[in-house]
C-alpha cells in the first residue's frame, strides 16, 4: 500500500479545504446573515475545493478520473482549466 498517496495527500488536501472553507463560510455569512445560505454555498465550495487539489496534488489519475461517474467530462473540464495537462 502507498501510504503517502493513498493517506497523506488526501488528509493534506482535506485541511486544506476546510481552512479556505472556514474563511469563504465567514466572509459569505458576514455578507448575507444566513446561516442556511452559507453554509449551502460553502458546502458546495468546499466540494469543487477538494476535487481540484486532488487533481493538482496528482492524488486523482487522469486513469482514475474517467472510472468516476462522468469521468469522460470531468476530464475535458480539468483539461480545460489546465488541471491536467495535455
Amino acid at each position: 500500500q502507498e501510504w503517502f498517496r493513498t493517506f497523506f495527500m488526501p488528509t493534506l488536501c482535506a485541511g486544506i479545504m476546510a481552512v479556505i472553507s472556514y474563511f469563504f463560510y465567514l466572509g459569505l455569512h458576514t455578507m448575507t446573515s444566513s446561516v442556511l445560505v452559507s453554509l449551502l454555498v460553502t458546502i458546495v465550495v468546499a466540494v469543487v475545493i477538494y476535487f481540484v487539489l486532488m487533481i493538482l496534488t496528482r492524488t486523482l489519475s487522469e486513469n482514475e478520473l474517467y472510472d468516476l461517474p462522468m469521468g469522460g467530462r470531468i476530464v475535458r473540464l480539468a483539461k480545460k482549466f489546465a488541471l491536467i495537462k495535455e
